[in-house]
């Protein structure tokens, strides 16, 4: 196990997943998490956060832990350097969202939402299905066609439907990204929007060689960034079997504090 008290000379850079990683599953980030990555920083490690969610939804949580520059949302689909310059944006360019999406406008088993900003374009807005969005600083708006969108992301809810939506992706746009959640969810970014490519590039902004950086995350999204990083862990009880896989070492869940008793044990 690594431990920076006694082996690490060099400081790190933390990299963190957002929800069930530091967030608990009420979308709160605990007080003790955050007053340990402050310490991380008083101390001289440079953090960063890289989340699946837009910038909107993930603000709120940037403004707690102070990260104003050097971070990533939808999944490595936005890469955020100094003064919000933007390092990286990939798009779904909106030909690809036509194809995708033109099976299933009227399919009564898939809902899907295409992504764009802070807005979700969702084949029905009063679907239960995207009733978390409220909660979350997020738009509704009916998809139609005709507005011939480019998406940040697309997201489908499939009904078992998911491994033809998969196979398609992958034999029609190997460049893409998948990944696929509980309950039939599969998200779909566009060319080497991943949060390991997006690591790589804040890296190398902020001058950090890849053995000095420290990822921490939960799920399939996370594999990637886990795999990039010097060091990989992987978080809580319901961990994506691929992430634990790419990890170095397994902590407990934000509920119970894990990633502020890891601080605490190697890096304060």
């Amino acid at each position: 196990m690594l431990s920076a008290k006694n082996a690490m000379l060099a400081f790190m850079l933390l990299a963190f997943d957002l929800d069930k990683t530091i967030v608990r599953n009420d979308y709160e980030l605990p007080t003790p998490i955050i007053e340990a990555i402050d310490r991380a920083k008083e101390a001289g490690h440079l953090v960063t956060v890289l989340t699946g969610r837009p910038k909107v939804a993930a603000e709120p949580y940037l403004d707690s832990l102070g990260i104003n520059d050097y971070y990533s949302t939808n999944h490595g689909s936005l890469v955020t350097g100094k003064n919000d310059a933007i390092l990286r944006q990939t798009h779904i360019d909106k030909a690809h969202v036509a194809d995708l999406l033109k099976d299933y406008l009227e399919h009564p088993d898939v809902e899907f939402s295409c992504v764009v900003g802070d807005t979700l374009y969702v084949k029905d807005p009063a679907d239960e299905r995207w009733s978390w969005a409220h909660t979350l600083n997020r738009k509704l708006s009916k998809f139609h066609p005709e507005l011939e969108l480019h998406a940040d992301k697309i997201v489908f809810t499939a009904n078992g439907l998911s491994p033809k939506i998969r196979n398609y992706v992958s034999e029609t746009y190997p460049d893409f990204v998948m990944y696929p959640w509980e309950e039939g969810y599969l998200e779909i970014t566009g060319p080497n929007a991943d949060k390991g490519s997006a690591l790589e590039l804040l890296a190398g902004e902020l001058g950090v060689e890849q053995k000095d950086i420290i990822a921490f995350g939960d799920g399939p999204n996370d594999t990637s960034m886990l795999t990039y990083a010097g060091h990989g862990i992987s978080v809580g009880p319901h961990a994506h079997p691929d992430t634990v896989a790419a990890a170095n070492e397994h902590i407990v869940s934000p509920e119970d504090l894990g990633v502020a008793k890891w601080l605490e044990e190697n890096l304060l």
